[in-house]
């Protein structure tokens, strides 16, 4: 049977507080409090960490349903763009020249894969003629 996949959970504001301030006020340690609230002792010791750094506001949900009072959304982010090593977007180009790279770039690994296969044919025959060579020289020696 596969890997047993398990659902990502996602903890509340509050319920990342009350394991925080448990380890910080009643001097526990991370791996008895995350026993006692059923989670991972790392999760309890990034939550520590946060809330030490940030506060409460440290805490707050990654993927939060809705927004808080007084929260706008984020904007999209989009990725920017980077050039290949030849210095240009291949996307920006023309749909014409980028048929005519993508049909250079078939033709190139083509011509690779020939060159390869004509390489190792060439070993290959090497390779199957010195061996006949010396059982041909030793059964004519017996003779």
């Amino acid at each position: 049977m596969g890997k047993e996949t398990r659902k990502k959970r996602y903890y509340s504001q509050a319920f990342k507080l009350q394991t925080a301030k448990r380890v910080l006020e009643d001097g526990r340690g991370f791996r008895e409090t995350a026993r006692e609230f059923k989670v991972n002792h790392s999760m309890v010791q990034r939550w520590v960490r946060q809330y030490i750094e940030s506060g409460e506001a440290g805490l707050k949900p990654a993927r939060a349903k809705s927004l808080y009072e007084g929260e706008e959304p984020a904007p999209p982010r989009k990725r920017p763009k980077k050039p290949n090593a030849k210095g240009y977007i291949e996307s920006e180009l023309p749909e014409v020249v980028r048929n005519e790279l993508r049909h250079l770039r078939m033709e190139n690994a083509y011509l690779k894969k020939v060159s390869a296969l004509v390489r190792s044919r060439e070993r290959g025959n090497h390779a199957i003629r010195r061996p006949v060579a010396r059982s041909l020289k030793a059964t004519c020696a017996h003779e």
